[in-house]
């Protein structure tokens, strides 16, 4: 949202605008449960019944968008909105996201893609991955430095900070869980929120050795 430019090519929004935001249409976009009686037997009938995959083929996993493969490629030039859609796309919350773009010589591009969280929860290694290609290529967006030298990097976060989920889950209790329990305890998808937080602190791992400052 502070990324996307005006007709002035200044942030659409504010940062203290994002707040109001959110809280006016969250409720839309994730609707209250209209079960309130058996939640959780109707969360579990969405997780097995929800939005599946259509058959079409989800290729060039995982899709990274950057502004500078726009310039060789311009199949990638999609509309930030899209974008946004495609990468908020969470398994079991929302459906999988199609969209098409069009090159300036008329040839067709198909998206099938799910929530970016499922490869790159964590964006920081990603991130420098690209601005590390970059640099390797001489762009003149960065200025040249050494291979490896990550030191010199400035990793900057910027986000609604996250809740804390150490003990959230107790190996004692999930000893006995089942099939279904894992899809739905407490409110959460425990798969889920395991695989994404392992993903994302794997990362915090990496960039701290190949660079202490992070």
């Amino acid at each position: 949202m502070l990324a996307a430019p005006d007709e002035n090519n200044q942030p659409v929004f504010a940062a203290k605008d994002i707040k109001d935001f959110y809280l006016n249409h969250c409720p839309h976009i994730f609707p209250q449960n209209s079960c309130p009686v058996l939640p959780h037997l109707t969360k579990i009938i969405k997780a097995l019944a929800g939005p599946k995959y259509d058959g079409k083929y989800l290729h060039n996993l995982p899709t990274i968008f950057s502004s500078y493969k726009v310039k060789n490629n311009p199949s990638m030039n999609a509309l930030l909105s899209d974008i946004c859609i495609a990468t908020l796309a969470a398994p079991t919350y929302l459906p999988t996201y199609y969209f098409e773009t069009v090159d300036p010589e008329g040839n067709v591009r198909e998206f099938n893609l799910t929530d970016g969280g499922v490869a790159a929860n964590n964006p920081a290694l990603l991130a420098i991955g690209e601005v590390t290609k970059q640099i390797i290529r001489g762009s003149s967006d960065f200025f040249p430095i050494k291979l490896m030298d990550y030191g010199r990097f400035l990793v900057i976060s910027i986000g609604t900070g996250s809740q804390k989920a150490e003990g959230k889950y107790r190996a004692h209790k999930a000893a006995k869980w089942g099939q279904l329990d894992w899809l739905t305890s407490g409110g959460s998808t425990p798969i889920i929120d395991v695989f994404s937080h392992a993903s994302a602190d794997m990362v915090d791992v990496h960039l701290s050795v190949s660079s202490p400052s992070f």
